[in-house]
Order: C-alpha cells, then structure tokens, then sequence
C-alpha cells in the first residue's frame, strides 16, 4: 500500500475487475472519493427499473437522471416512452462524465476502467 499513491483516497476492489473478491496489488485500486462516489449506483433506490430510471407518475412515462460529480446536482435528461431509452440517456449521459473523470485521473488504468465500465455500460443498453 505504501508504494501507492493512498493519501486521501479509498480502496476499491471492483474498478478495475468487475465483481472482484480478491484484495491484491493487481485487483485492486486507490481512488478518489470523486470516483468511488461516481461508480457507485444504488439499485435499492431504483424501485425495480434500470439504473438512472424511475417512473414519472403524473406524466406516465419513464424519467431518466444522472448524478454529476463535478456539480453534485442530480441532471434532469428527460421523459421517454420505454425503460430502455431513459436508461440509454442515462449511460450516454454517464459516458460523457466518465470521460471527464478519467481526464483528471493520475492512475492510467483508473482512467481506463471509468471509460471501460461506462462504454459497456452503453453497449448492454443499446445503440444510442
């Protein structure tokens, strides 16, 4: 540990391999709090829908958001007829963050995985 860059940082053990069980050098990472925060999704809060959607009731369609973590505010990304377009804007949305996250990275392989884990993110979804 003492060889890595941990100051201020907290070990993730599934960044860079997802479903990780194994604490190593190799498996695992110390990141940001930024970044820890960022790769966090809570499904207990999804109510059963895919992440970045919940159901809107009074409009009867789909509401589609994502948490920013550069302002801290929740983005509003719109209404949709299906479950799958509001988690598409989701992943195209939390994508586009990724990429800004991974520009402020030092650890080339963080970089990789934040890119990686929202690019696979997209192509599960669907094309966008």
């Amino acid at each position: 540990m003492e060889t890595q860059d941990f100051e201020d940082k907290q070990l993730d053990k599934d960044l860079l391999f997802e479903g990780n069980k194994i604490y190593s050098s190799e498996t695992c990472v110390f990141v940001t709090p930024l970044v820890n925060t960022f790769t966090t999704e809570s499904k207990a809060s999804q109510g059963g829908w895919m992440v970045g959607v919940c159901w809107h009731k009074q409009a009867e369609k789909f509401h589609s958001s994502c948490s920013n973590p550069f302002s801290g505010e929740q983005e509003y990304l719109g209404l949709f007829t299906s479950e799958q377009e509001a988690h598409n804007a989701w992943a195209k949305r939390k994508l586009e963050l990724a990429h800004e996250l991974s520009a402020m990275q030092t650890d080339p392989r963080i970089a990789k995985a934040l890119i990686d884990r929202y690019m696979t993110t997209q192509i599960k979804g669907g094309d966008l």
